[in-house]
């Protein structure tokens, strides 16, 4: 990778009562979406390695 190449990530969560979602954006676009709600398993806590 060069220093022209840069690439940027944000993490952006939001959380309610209801669920929690979590965006993985690359480049102010949406890479990845996570909802996870009570009643399903739980993604919170866990460690994921992108490729």
């Amino acid at each position: 990778m060069t220093n022209d190449t840069r690439i940027s990530k944000e993490i952006l969560i939001n959380q309610t009562h209801r669920e929690t979602r979590i965006a993985i954006m690359e480049n102010g676009v949406l890479a990845e979406l996570y909802v996870e709600k009570p009643e399903n398993a739980r993604i919170v806590g866990n460690i994921y390695k992108g490729v």
